[in-house]
């Protein structure tokens, strides 16, 4: 299939590879938190409990692996929202690699800053790929976020108010392009290794099961300010937008904390979505985790675990993988199912 890139697009050509600063900063609250941590089924002590936290070596409330979304999806829809005007199109959220160079804490300010990395347009719909980075006070990137949407409309008629706005709140990149997406190394330095031998690859994962009811979606949607553009009740409830791959990354991102006994481990989670699944149940889905440990690399102190959701029997995922730290992690690990 040919594609003709943003460059050769009237009205949008000088967007692409552009960054842009979102004017408000975000402050992350214990209450966010425990609101969004109940949302997601992500049930660790420390996402609730200053003391749990402080025995991980945290100052205040841990944030669960995909807090991020908030701060990320506010942002994402002031930058896409003046891109398409008061009637956006479909967005279909294809794929997300999310890095954590450290856990977001109660307490944490951060800006964030909007990565157009490229817009590509075929004759049925655009091809949009965004990097989102959260910045401390000091500049350094927190965590970053890459998403590929799929839009049914072209990026290309951008109306002269929406380039002026985009144009107002462009900053320059700070460094070269390689470098801007690297989150910072870790605030809470890894401990020494137990003398545990190493989980071996093909580890199974214990099974879980969710049940997520219809009223959590509607809190899920208001929570992240999906039911707010939505256009109604109905849609609300499918939490339009990119919010449905983020729930179902956020549900898998909690399988893989509980698993590890230890929230603030996880540094890369990545996903591929399946949208097979039109709309949920009337009552209350069943969604089925599992997984298992692909590989194993000692001199990184990491292992990467293959992840599979299900609900109705379908797969939620294309494909979706997590890599966490590995200092002292055996001791702590279940044994295999």
């Amino acid at each position: 299939m040919r594609s003709t890139t943003v460059d050769r697009i009237d009205g949008a050509h000088a967007l692409a590879g552009s960054c842009h600063r979102i004017p408000d900063r975000y402050t992350v609250t214990a209450q966010r938190i425990r609101a969004y941590a109940s949302a997601v089924h992500n049930r660790h002590p420390a996402h609730f409990d200053e003391n749990a936290a402080t025995e991980l070596g945290f100052a205040g409330l841990v944030a669960p692996p995909t807090f991020a979304t908030l701060p990320w999806l506010d942002g994402a829809r002031q930058v896409l929202g003046a891109l398409y005007g008061p009637r956006p199109p479909r967005i279909l959220h294809a794929g997300q690699l999310i890095r954590i160079g450290r856990p977001l804490v109660a307490g944490d300010v951060v800006t964030t800053d909007i990565h157009i990395d490229s817009v590509e347009r075929f004759p049925d719909y655009c091809a949009l790929a965004v990097t989102t980075v959260l910045r401390d006070p000091n500049g350094a990137a927190v965590q970053t976020g890459t998403a590929t949407l799929l839009t049914d409309g072209p990026a290309a008629r951008t109306p002269g108010p929406a380039v002026e706005y985009l144009r107002c709140h462009r900053r320059p990149s700070p460094g070269p392009r390689g470098t801007v997406t690297e989150p910072i190394t870790p605030v809470r330095a890894p401990g020494p290794l137990d003398g545990t031998p190493p989980i071996p690859a093909g580890t199974e994962m214990p099974r879980r099961t969710v049940p997520i009811h219809r009223g959590e979606l509607l809190r899920y949607a208001a929570l992240t300010g999906a039911a707010d553009h939505a256009g109604g009740r109905q849609r609300a409830t499918t939490c339009l937008g990119m919010a449905p791959g983020m729930l179902r990354l956020a549900l898998t991102a909690g399988f893989v904390t509980s698993w590890l006994g230890d929230p603030a481990r996880v540094r890369v989670l990545r996903a591929e979505f399946s949208h097979h699944c039109a709309g949920p149940a009337a009552t209350t889905e069943i969604v089925e985790f599992r997984g298992h440990v692909r590989d194993v690399a000692p001199e990184h102190h990491t292992l990467t675990v293959d992840l599979d959701a299900r609900c109705r029997g379908r797969r939620l995922f294309a494909h979706a993988a997590a890599t966490v730290e590995l200092d002292g992690l055996g001791a702590r690990m279940p044994p295999p199912s």
